[in-house]
């Protein structure tokens, strides 16, 4: 019988930061990437879809005004219980949607990291929240998020019900190991979309299986072109992009890789 009892939210969420911090050598150095960009750039910060706000906390760590936004109860809580501690004059949560930004305050930077766009539902949300971002952007102020590249990623068009391994975690708390699943992938290319399911299994140290537990990842697609037409929609004025999270240091724009990250002005 699996026990049930040390349920917090969920495996999901629990170890969010903690797979993060695994994952980078796969998915690039997000979190360093975004505090290089804000040295650079300057603060205040807003984070777009911050979930635990592992970013936005890393930011005020290093002496940066930053603000979280998420719309998600869960990821707020588990931010709060396991995130990095940050400094209460430089860090505050906002609960919130990127699509209906507060208008108090305006920000040298917006950042919507980790692929944060690709879970929005629609062209129409994107150009939504692009706006909103471009709306409480300070003068010369900067918008910069990142996207897979899907020309670099062709497989993720493609359905796929293979099991694969992702690397094991320690839960934040228990520090028990959590093994992690992908398997399987749903794709609608009528929506541009893919579905994927994850398992996460919490074992202890005899490798029983204390929890089990499904989780489903929906993420939209979109080309380089795409984004492109979407900024220009959303009043961008001036846009360009990097191909991996190095090239903003090597002063190579428009460099093929696997992500695409853009930095991005208004004419607002």
């Amino acid at each position: 019988m699996l026990k049930t009892e040390r349920h917090f939210v969920s495996l999901y969420h629990e170890t969010y930061d903690v797979r993060a911090v695994f994952d980078s050598p796969l998915i690039g150095d997000h979190a360093g990437y975004y505090l290089r960009l804000a040295e650079r750039f300057g603060g205040p910060v807003l984070e777009l879809g911050a979930g635990t706000a592992r970013i936005s906390r890393q930011l005020a760590a290093s002496g940066i005004d930053a603000a979280a936004l998420e719309i998600s109860d869960d990821m707020i809580d588990a931010g709060n219980r396991w995130g990095q501690p940050a400094p209460a004059d430089k860090f505050r949560i906002i609960r919130g949607d990127a699509r209906n930004l507060p208008r108090d305050r305006t920000y040298a930077l917006v950042i919507a990291p980790f692929r944060m766009l690709q879970e929005l539902d629609s062209e129409a949300d994107v150009i939504r929240t692009f706006q909103e971002a471009f709306s409480v952007l300070q003068p010369g102020g900067l918008l910069c998020f990142d996207l897979i590249d899907i020309a670099a990623a062709p497989a993720l068009m493609r359905p796929d019900r293979t099991i694969q391994r992702l690397p094991d975690v320690p839960h934040p708390e228990t520090g028990n190991r959590v093994r992690i699943s992908a398997c399987e992938r749903l794709v609608n290319p009528d929506l541009r979309q893919y579905r994927e399911k994850w398992l996460f299994e919490e074992v202890d140290a005899a490798d029983q299986t204390l929890r089990l537990e499904e989780n489903w990842q929906v993420h939209c697609w979109y080309r380089r072109d795409d984004i492109a037409r979407l900024l220009r929609q959303a009043g961008c004025r001036s846009a360009i992009w990097y191909g991996s999270f190095t090239d903003l240091e090597l002063e190579q724009p428009w460099h093929p890789g696997r992500d695409q990250i853009w930095l991005c002005q208004s004419d607002f």
